[in-house]
């Protein structure tokens, strides 16, 4: 009589993480893309192996600053890796403007003057992409300083611990954990999903001083609402504007908040001091007389950010005048003419916010204009 073997099949799920310092999220989506169909359809007879080694291999990464590389993994793809035109600004695609729609402006310009002021601030979201768009775009409003303190856009469970250390942060979590962080007191959480911002009360959050706060929201209203000028009309124009495709809308976000820093530290540079008495020279800056310039000596929001490390940060880099400059220099180095000329002229302030953001768009991509067109 036959014998029957049984043999037991053991199922191993395995996962491919592409892990790399370069941001460049959505070319190492779709490789991974590219990967996981040839793995399903046995595309060509291409083995993994050969996509991985290319990957790793045969990719010839772009200076920031340098021209765009077109690249194959050996499935009949066509890619690209574009850096941006100038390395110091920061790449959002629409990650500033997702979250505006997920939180709104009130609730936002809150995060914004909490990660200013060096306050704990957590994102709760069922989506762990959501999770690293939020804390990107929160991070990307803070230009022309970068954040300095701990930054993790998705912390893991195991160390939901962290959350009780007592330096600032910027961390996200996902929904499930929630009971887990109910009971931080210190920590400012920001809902993406519920679209809320809770504010313990034993946390102080300064605003930004007026009238850069009523400007500001002005500003975002214009960008965000530009329906609302003409709600109360009894003959409202037509047509009506058509809504403004999100990549430009998030670099016109950006623009208003670069024009809020722009005003906010005009005149800092005749603030500055070069020490010459070590082999390299040393540039300080003189915050009383700054805060005694502009009038500022009782305003708790521009007196911590000047205590901020990232403010010493900025000091250093942007303080010499053999200094490498951008967008944000030039805006400052013209922001006084351009708020004088926008008093006489209110059409010239959606003009010259919708100019900067044309060149924050063309900076992320250098190969194809999407320009504005007029209704």
């Amino acid at each position: 009589m036959p014998t029957i073997t049984h043999h037991s099949i053991m199922y191993a799920p395995k996962c491919l993480v592409l892990v790399s310092r370069l941001d460049y999220i959505e070319t190492f989506r779709n490789c991974l893309g590219i990967i996981y169909t040839v793995y399903v359809e046995s595309v060509g007879g291409v083995a993994i192996e050969t996509l991985v080694g290319n990957i790793l291999g045969c990719i010839q990464v772009p200076p920031p600053g340098g021209p765009q590389v077109r690249f194959s993994i050996g499935a009949g793809d066509r890619q690209a890796l574009q850096p941006p035109l100038t390395p110091s600004l920061p790449v959002t695609n629409t990650a500033v403007c997702l979250l505006f729609q997920q939180l709104g402006i009130r609730n936002v310009l809150s995060l914004f003057c909490a990660i200013m002021t060096e306050h704990k601030i957590l994102f709760q979201s069922q989506s762990y992409s959501r999770l690293t768009e939020g804390c990107r775009a929160l991070t990307a409003l803070m230009y022309p300083f970068r954040y300095s303190h701990v930054y993790i856009p998705l912390l893991p469970a195991a160390l939901v611990e962290v959350l009780s250390t007592p330096t600032p942060f910027v961390m996200g979590v996902h929904s499930s954990l929630k009971t887990d962080v109910s009971e931080l007191m210190d920590v400012i959480v920001a809902d993406l999903d519920g679209g809320s911002v809770m504010v313990p009360d034993g946390v102080n959050l300064p605003l930004l001083p007026e009238p850069l706060l009523s400007d500001t929201l002005s500003w975002l209203r214009l960008v965000l609402q530009p329906q609302l000028g003409s709600a109360d009309l009894a003959f409202p124009p037509s047509p009506p504007p058509r809504p403004l495709q999100p990549p430009l809308q998030d670099k016109q976000i950006r623009a208003v908040f670069m024009r809020a820093f722009a005003q906010l530290l005009h005149g800092y540079r005749s603030c500055l001091t070069i020490i010459r008495i070590h082999p390299k020279p040393v540039i300080t800056f003189h915050k009383a007389a700054f805060l005694g310039e502009r009038g500022l000596t009782d305003c708790d929001f521009t007196t911590r950010v000047l205590d901020c490390m990232f403010f010493t940060s900025f000091v250093t880099e942007r303080g010499p005048p053999w200094r490498a400059c951008d967008y944000w220099d030039e805006l400052h180095a013209n922001i006084a003419d351009l708020l004088k000329a926008e008093a006489h002229d209110p059409k010239a302030l959606l003009n010259n916010i919708e100019a900067l953001a044309q060149q924050l768009y063309t900076n992320e991509n250098p190969n194809h204009s999407l320009m504005y067109r007029k209704y």
